[in-house]
């Protein structure tokens, strides 16, 4: 009796050691029954290979370089006369809409179009306005280097009163324009 138990013991062992193995890499995959198995699974072997060039974005490849936003606002120029020209003619359509009594559904497409371009020119002018503040600092740090000094290096909330500073000052200027224009004095 005490021969049979050990025995038998071996024997269950042996079985649950048996269950713990993985099989073969080559072995089929037994698929759940408890799910149904997806329609486009993955076979060993069979992978695809992607291609590599399958999402290629030639924006953002390393091959084409950084993106250098002084350049491209120099050699794209001409955006900003095209999108003043549209917003010229916007505003004669919507005049003219407006006077003709016309399409509620097609003042207000007018307005929402003219208001995106008003707000895509002031974030141009707000860049450039940025560019123009970091070409100055560059040029006043190389100045300082040639004579000995120190260049000055300014955090992002310097840079921030700087360009709101420069800011209300543009728009001072502009305020002082218009009043000279409109009322010219007599003499």
């Amino acid at each position: 009796m005490y021969g049979k138990s050990i025995s038998s013991f071996n024997e269950d062992n042996s079985n649950k050691i048996q269950s713990k193995k993985s099989g073969g890499t080559h072995r089929p995959r037994v698929e759940s029954s408890t799910r149904p198995p997806p329609k486009f699974r993955s076979i060993r072997g069979l992978e695809i290979r992607k291609a590599k060039n399958a999402h290629f974005d030639p924006r953002f490849a390393a091959s084409s370089g950084d993106f250098d936003q002084i350049a491209f606002h120099r050699d794209y120029s001409f955006i900003e006369d095209l999108r003043k020209k549209d917003i010229q003619e916007l505003q004669n359509a919507y005049k003219q809409i407006k006077r003709e009594g016309g399409n509620p559904k097609q003042i207000e497409r007018i307005k929402r179009n003219l208001l995106r371009l008003r707000n895509q020119q002031k974030d141009y002018q707000d860049q450039k306005l940025k560019e123009d503040i970091l070409s100055d600092l560059r040029r006043t740090n190389i100045e300082r280097m040639n004579n000995g000094e120190r260049p000055i290096y300014l955090n992002n909330n310097e840079l921030k009163g700087k360009f709101i500073e420069r800011k209300k000052q543009q728009k001072h200027n502009n305020d002082q324009r218009i009043q000279k224009t409109s009322n010219p004095t007599k003499i």
